[in-house]
């Protein structure tokens, strides 16, 4: 190899190193600082950028899809809207663009709701017997009938319920290698989840006449439908839409208040642009928003079981229906002796903290 050759591999190594170096210092020239990590939807988000040379010639902002480019303000201030922003853990990238060069940064934020939950209140109409067998994962009627799917591995079943009576119309056992969880009905087709099998089942609604099979990527909690689309949770605070004919994903929210995220989410019901969900381990049901994720009220029934029915198997609060010719719901709970029919009070509720 000639000296020459061996002169110019040099000179260009240190051609690009110092390169390297100069970028890296001319981006450690600039100090981005944001004025919010967490912040409601709708409100500004403030950016200031400062640089030991005091101008540069624009810069952008990256958040999601939304992309906002600005030029250079003497006052190294710059407003960043995020009412076109969905709810959730976000990544701002930022680039600078000076004399050509372009220079990024990245730093995390958290949009949350800018909606206070309320607290309604509610009236309990009428009480019904409830099959303390069942392990409740999930509730829906269609018109007058109710269906339950229940749960645990070796009991899980998908019924038909004579809820005034109590009594069981229809029943089918769910193989006792899957642990049952939520379902709903579209097109005369029941949908019923399993937990951590990623395995779904479909029944003809008449007959529970099983017709098909479906498949998701997470956990099966809870199971709605909003006319067009299946939505599922999966313990998190996010909620997933399918497509019912190919159950590709279409979408996922995140649900949150106005202190953050709401997980847990078990149960769901799907009444007329809100999801009613119930909170796992807790004795909420929180109502979503089901275009934008925003919880917009917590509804508290701690009290609503009398201690009389307690019993050694008795768990925790999850079922909810929407009766709709009635516009009333129906609540129970895992193994719970008693089926609820209630009206919430949406008139009357007040703010309170969360608990």
């Amino acid at each position: 190899m000639s000296k020459i050759y061996v002169y110019l591999l040099l000179g260009l190594s240190i051609i690009f190193s110092f390169s390297c170096d100069y970028i890296k210092n001319k981006e450690n020239a600039f100090s981005i600082t944001f004025s919010h990590s967490q912040i409601s939807h709708g409100t500004y988000i403030t950016a200031l950028i400062q640089h030991s040379q005091n101008s540069f010639d624009s810069v952008k902002f990256s958040i999601d899809t939304v992309s906002l480019l600005f030029p250079y303000s003497s006052s190294n201030s710059y407003q960043i809207p995020t009412s076109a922003l969905t709810l959730g853990k976000k990544n701002i990238t930022t680039n600078i663009y000076e004399s050509g060069q372009t220079y990024s940064f990245s730093n995390a934020i958290t949009v949350v709701s800018d909606i206070t939950p309320v607290y309604p209140k509610y009236t309990v109409l009428n009480t019904y017997n409830h099959a303390i067998d069942a392990y409740t994962q999930g509730l829906e009627f269609s018109g007058d009938s109710l269906y339950e799917s229940t749960g645990i591995k070796g009991e899980s079943s998908l019924r038909l319920v004579q809820y005034k009576k109590g009594s069981i119309l229809k029943k089918i056992d769910v193989l006792p290698e899957y642990f049952g969880e939520g379902l709903t009905i579209l097109h005369d087709i029941v949908y019923q989840i399993t937990w951590q099998a990623q395995t779904g089942f479909m029944y003809d609604k008449a007959s529970f006449r099983q017709i098909g099979t479906f498949s998701y990527g997470t956990e099966g909690w809870g199971l709605c439908n909003d006319g067009t689309f299946l939505i599922m949770s999966d313990g998190s605070e996010f909620l997933y839409f399918y497509n019912p004919e190919t159950f590709s994903l279409v979408k996922q929210i995140a649900v949150y208040d106005n202190a953050g995220p709401v997980s847990q989410l078990n149960e769901l019901e799907y009444v007329q642009g809100y999801i009613y969900a119930n909170v796992y381990t807790t004795n909420f049901i929180v109502k979503i928003d089901a275009a934008t994720g925003k919880v917009v009220q917590r509804i508290n029934f701690s009290n609503i079981l009398d201690k009389a029915y307690m019993h050694d198997n008795i768990d925790v609060l999850n079922g909810i229906a929407w009766h709709k010719t009635n516009n009333t719901f129906f609540i129970t709970g895992k193994r719970w002796p008693i089926l609820f029919e209630i009206q919430i009070q949406d008139s009357v509720a007040e703010s309170k903290p969360l608990m």
